[in-house]
């Protein structure tokens, strides 16, 4: 069998060992990275869990404090806050911190309203496993929860192959004597603004999905501004300067289109 594979590989035809053996790589790929992105899922529903499990318990405590302010529900609504802060929001961060700086009740109030924003969103991501289809408004998050863990690695495949193959188209060019400096500096920047795209799709589908994009006119046009400077330059004589527009987006505005949490 081992004689076979040598004779196939190293003396048979090179352009089908080739082809097969991207085959075989891209294969293995998909299984690790649809492995990996199963724990990583399930480890994010652990952490909703949990962090409901922590929410609840600083709910109950400062309902009770609300009720009746006593010592006993002040030492546990101080206990509960304590044992809470790794899993708090930066905005419940944010009230919490006030409120043991001034102690007003009415920043209790405030922290509960936030409460139960956030348990209610997280308690929506929690039950995305078991997602029932009760209206047509459903069908869009009701299939991405049940074939996620196939296409996003599909996906992530097809990038990571997709890069390796240019990577290889890359340095094969780059290392031509006839190529020019400014024609290498263009392709690098050509195969980056594409990988870049991939990327940027990907990460696009997984802030709507997480429901982490801030909808707003302003945002939308940034996205429609980066998505038409890639394409653009494909044909453009200097794909280096639409790098440079990329590296800035990245810096500056994505981060702007995300929620804080």
């Amino acid at each position: 069998m081992e004689k076979e594979l040598y004779n196939f590989f190293m003396k048979g035809d090179q352009e089908k060992a080739t082809y097969l053996l991207i085959i075989l790589v891209t294969i293995w790929l998909f299984k690790e990275m649809r492995s990996r992105y199963i724990q990583f899922d399930d480890s994010k529903t652990a952490r909703f869990d949990k962090t409901l499990e922590i929410y609840g318990a600083l709910e109950v405590s400062i309902v009770l404090y609300l009720k009746e302010q006593n010592e006993t529900t002040a030492k546990n609504l101080y206990e509960c806050i304590s044992r809470s802060y790794s899993a708090l929001s930066r905005n419940i961060h944010k009230l919490v911190s006030s409120f043991l700086e001034t102690h007003e009740v009415d920043k209790l109030i405030e922290i509960l309203v936030e409460l139960r924003k956030e348990s209610s969103e997280l308690k929506y991501e929690q039950s995305r496993k078991t997602y029932q289809l009760n209206n047509t408004e459903d069908y869009l998050g009701y299939y991405w929860n049940h074939f996620k863990t196939f296409f996003v690695p599909v996906f992530l495949t097809f990038v990571t192959v997709v890069v390796i193959l240019f990577s290889f188209v890359f340095s094969y060019n780059f290392l031509k004597p006839e190529i020019s400096w400014m024609t290498r500096i263009n392709l690098f920047a050509l195969i980056f603004s594409g990988a870049f795209l991939l990327f940027f799709v990907m990460t696009m589908l997984d802030m709507l999905m997480a429901k982490r994009f801030k909808h707003s006119w302003k945002n939308w046009l940034i996205i429609i501004g980066i998505i038409m400077i890639v394409i653009f330059s494909i044909n453009f004589e200097s794909p280096i300067i639409s790098a440079i527009f990329i590296v800035i987006f990245s810096m500056f505005f994505m981060p702007k289109l995300l929620k804080r949490t």
